[in-house]
């Protein structure tokens, strides 16, 4: 996990595919998830616009419990929870390792998300089977986020290296 977000990051743009499913996806018990994070982590934008591979796709389906629109709101100083699914196409896998990643202008945050839900409408209508457990939940504060506009990106560490998958979804973090 300290690869997929340490200091040297590389991060790279994607093709954003959105399934449309917007339904809770299902945790099991004996699914290995990495553990999500509690709270946004500030990151060097430097770091964060480096680059490497564009293959992933992905998609933010609800937020706090109702369906994402193009613009989501958070207030500072909340916890959200966002889930949604995201998959490498390349190698026709779900990488165990994944964060949500708010861009700015001139900073951007990272938390952590659950990975390995189960999502059998994204394998269904991607046709890779692989993509049964492409879901993932961020519940994380956004305490340390400061007011602005993000671009809202899920970082991936795959075995041929990292991608970033642009959700396509804007969130606005507005003053507590």
């Amino acid at each position: 996990m300290r690869r997929i977000l340490a200091p040297a990051l590389a991060l790279a743009a994607c093709v954003t595919a959105a399934c449309g499913d917007v339904r809770t996806p299902e945790t099991k018990s004996d699914q290995k998830a990495a553990s999500p994070s509690s709270a946004f982590s500030p990151m060097d934008p430097n770091m964060a616009r480096a680059s490497s591979r564009q293959t992933g796709e992905c998609s933010i389906d609800l937020v706090n419990g109702k369906p994402a629109g193009e613009g989501i709101v958070l207030r500072a100083g909340a916890t959200a929870r966002i889930e949604g699914w995201a998959a490498d196409r390349e190698t026709k896998s779900v990488p165990a390792r994944a964060a949500l990643l708010l861009r700015g202008s001139d900073r951007s945050y990272y938390a952590y998300a659950q990975r390995g839900l189960v999502r059998e409408d994204v394998a269904k209508n991607r046709g890779i089977a692989e993509f049964a457990k492409s879901g993932y939940a961020v519940s994380a504060s956004t305490e340390a986020v400061q007011p602005g506009d993000y671009s809202a990106q899920i970082v991936q560490e795959t075995s041929s290296g990292q991608t970033e998958c642009k959700t396509g979804k804007t969130i606005k973090v507005t003053a507590q």
